[in-house]
């Protein structure tokens, strides 16, 4: 299971589909992916029968090349570094996926506008852009660390992910350290500002 979740390997040696986000994964500790996969170990199997999956040529084909083996231990970050731990859970948190303009031939995060915001989203009150996370005034801005982990506590606000098309509920369950800690490593983000 690690190298289907860090690799794109599944149990039978093929090329998982990248939907699987395992170059984002790729980024987990040792120690977290083995404490993800306990996890999921523990949890009571289910008899469920699933389609064969069939992905056209010559997709197919490409994404074989996309897998890519693990040839080092993935250690721990330092988590008395609030900076490079918060970069750390903002990686694996996929945040720079959702707030980075990306070019739209190579899907890559445009240089020098990481983070920046204005990825554009159909929600379903119409067409939404993705937060600045930088330090921009039109970003974080002047937000204290306090207002940013009390926008993750908004799980029980049944508008909250429509409102930004942010997972609220996913990331609300982060510890105070943790969320200050993003929050740190934004704070280090240089400003940006972007207009899509």
């Amino acid at each position: 299971m690690l190298r289907a979740v860090r690799e794109g390997i599944g149990k039978d040696d093929q090329a998982l589909f990248p939907i699987m986000p395992y170059f984002i994964y790729r980024n987990l500790s040792d120690e977290d992916a083995r404490s993800a996969v306990a996890y999921v170990r523990s949890l009571e199997p289910i008899d469920h029968s699933l389609p064969d999956t069939a992905i056209n040529f010559p997709v197919n084909w490409v994404i074989r090349l996309v897998p890519e083996p693990l040839n080092s231990p993935v250690p721990h970050p330092d988590m008395s570094n609030p900076i490079a731990y918060g970069k750390y859970l903002s990686t694996v948190a996929r945040c720079s996926f959702c707030h980075s303009p990306r070019d739209s031939r190579s899907r890559q995060a445009i240089e020098g506008l990481e983070l920046a915001g204005g990825v554009e989203f159909q929600g379903r009150n119409g067409l939404m852009y993705s937060t600045n996370l930088t330090t921009h005034d039109e970003g974080l801005g002047e937000m204290s660390e306090a207002e940013f982990i009390a926008l993750f506590r908004r799980t029980t606000d049944p508008s909250a992910t429509d409102i930004n098309l942010m997972p609220w509920t996913y990331y609300g369950n982060m510890s105070d350290a943790d969320l200050g800690a993003i929050f740190a490593y934004l704070q280090s983000v240089p400003a940006v500002r972007y207009s899509p």
